[in-house]
């Protein structure tokens, strides 16, 4: 586990510090004020990213602080800006982008119209199929309700839903049906076309569903992985095909899965405050190596994120990548200060690795996994787990015991002794 500095490399007033040095810097002199960074991307590069930020942002103004993250600001523009500074104050780590505002907010708008929207017509079937004059009608009604509450189902993920929700879903399903026993006194109606219409629509949302849920990349691991979390009730809540899975735009990401834990498992612990990390009981728990292999990779140190907010940074937080020999298995957002392992490491399948939670580029605690070979997402299995790996599906894995006292001192010993 590694020790933090009593000096913050993440501080806020530190990095601004130092990242105001850099940009006010002549040429010639900003390699001292970034040593490492310069090391890492190489001398060109360095100069290229710096000289890119200075024509975007002009004269530099200022350094302040946002929700988004520290904000580069300029008289011609503003950039975001992530760093990490030294005990000696030089920046060891950097990364900038240009911003253009907030976008977060927009997403969470454009995503709440479109819950209310699905939402509203719902509520309108429900009232219809109390309120149909025939029996066409409230055919008609009942098709469009559960092409709503198909797509609910199939694109959205309602098992991470608070339970509250899922319960007025339920109720909805269970109003509706019971508005079947009018069906005796009611006309045939000629209402056929817009059963149709909805049986229809009904038809495309399912297939839909079906093909996001069976879609395969055509790229497998050499062999299945073990499941990294202990217990059941784990749910993928970002997985599938392109409609259902946010990663598969990202080509090293294609096949990744997020895994996070129902809401409802932490009521007696949340207290009712949603926002605390004590509402969410994916946060804490114990990660597992999912393979054999060489870690090649191991970040900590970079906090937590506050829930529901994304501030500007390395997206995978704190994290650990084994290279099997065949691909790279990649586990991010892990908790911070909780990852045992370092670079060089040979870890075993069912090591622990650290904790789940809430760093790098994430709302809630979750675990991300992928896995890619040459840059490219594979599909991913597991030896313990049958099926697709599909938005919304709990997995249930049966029982194991994982070797909790394991270390790779123990590893490497027993390597030695072979």
């Amino acid at each position: 586990m590694h020790d933090l500095n009593d000096a913050d490399p993440w501080d806020v007033r530190r990095v601004g510090s130092a990242l105001e040095q850099l940009l006010t810097a002549s040429v010639g002199d900003r390699r001292g004020f970034a040593p490492k960074v310069a090391e890492a991307i190489g001398e060109q590069e360095f100069q290229r990213v710096l000289d890119e930020t200075a024509k975007t942002i002009g004269v530099f103004t200022a350094v302040e602080d946002s929700p988004d993250g520290l904000v580069v600001i300029g008289e011609d523009g503003r950039m975001l800006a992530w760093g990490k500074v030294d005990p000696d104050g030089t920046l060891s780590g950097l990364l900038l982008r240009p911003y253009r505002g907030t976008q977060q907010g927009a997403s969470k708008t454009l995503g709440r119209v479109l819950i209310l929207a699905v939402v509203a017509v719902a509520l309108y079937q429900i009232w219809r199929c109390w309120n149909a004059v025939s029996a066409s009608t409230w055919a008609a009604s009942v098709l469009g309700l559960v092409t709503a509450y198909a797509f609910i189902e199939g694109l959205w993920c309602p098992a991470v839903m608070r339970w509250r929700v899922r319960r007025v879903i339920v109720a909805g399903l269970i109003a509706s049906a019971a508005s079947a026993y009018r069906l005796s006194s009611l006309p045939r109606g000629s209402d056929s076309a817009w059963a149709i219409c909805w049986a229809a629509a009904l038809i495309a949302v399912i297939a839909i569903v079906l093909a996001g849920r069976r879609y395969r990349w055509g790229t497998p691991l050499s062999e299945p992985l073990c499941f990294p979390l202990e217990g059941g009730g784990w749910i993928v809540a970002q997985g599938g095909g392109r409609l259902m899975n946010r990663h598969a735009s990202v080509r090293e990401q294609r096949g990744a899965i997020d895994l996070v834990r129902s809401h409802s498992q932490s009521r007696g612990r949340s207290g009712g405050d949603y926002g605390a990390f004590a509402g969410y009981p994916a946060y804490g728990a114990r990660v597992c190596a999912p393979c054999d292999g060489l870690v090649v990779s191991a970040v900590d140190g970079m906090p937590d994120q506050p829930v529901g907010r994304i501030r500007y940074g390395p997206a995978s937080g704190n994290h650990v990548s084994i290279d099997t020999g065949s691909e790279t298995v990649h586990l991010a957002h892990l908790r911070l200060g909780t990852v045992i392992v370092a670079v060089g490491d040979r870890v075993a399948a069912g090591q622990p690795l650290g904790e789940i939670g809430n760093s790098g580029n994430t709302t809630e605690p979750h675990l991300h996994l992928h896995a890619e070979r040459d840059g490219i997402g594979l599909d991913l299995s597991f030896e313990d787990v049958s099926g697709f790996l599909y938005r919304g599906r709990t997995v249930r894995v049966r029982h194991r015991q994982f070797p909790g006292d394991r270390t790779t001192e123990t590893i490497r010993s027993r390597e030695d002794e072979a």
